[in-house]
């Protein structure tokens, strides 16, 4: 089980909080840190990119919709505490991905599993996209239209 930690966030006047997140059960993938603004009351607080997040206070979010999740964060006022998982997560890069999904366990806490998807990006090297630029080139100039 991965270990969870808790991130105090507090202000005092209307400064944003200089996070971004991505995911949710609409989107099929876990509600994670995107981006951590430099200098900004997240990044103060100790938030990082891939932290997954599991609960605004006493409100589990893990399996909400994006929107909702941030409805809970924009709720929560000036002053909340985020417990989240650091993951690792890199949303760049190719080939196969990793992902790690979020599920709640027996009520004693929260699992981490790991899913493996494959990418397409291998189908679009340059060779591939050549290949495939050139057959369509033959059968154009033989006549037949694309």
């Amino acid at each position: 089980m991965a270990e969870m930690t808790s991130i105090k966030m507090s202000k005092f006047d209307n400064q944003p909080w200089g996070f971004r997140l991505q995911g949710g059960i609409d989107f099929c993938a876990p509600l994670t840190v995107q981006k951590v603004n430099g200098g900004s009351l997240a990044e103060k607080a100790g938030l990082r990119v891939g932290d997954a997040l599991i609960r605004v206070n006493t409100t589990d979010i893990f399996q909400l919709r994006h929107k909702e999740a941030q409805d809970a964060v924009a709720r929560a006022g000036n002053n909340f505490e985020l417990v989240a998982v650091p993951t690792g997560y890199k949303s760049a890069g190719t080939g196969p991905a990793s992902y790690v999904a979020i599920k709640k366990t027996d009520g004693s806490g929260v699992k981490m599993v790991n899913r493996q998807f494959n990418s397409p990006m291998g189908l679009y090297s340059e060779e591939s996209i050549a290949e495939t630029l050139s057959s369509q080139a033959e059968v154009l100039s033989q006549g037949v239209l694309g």
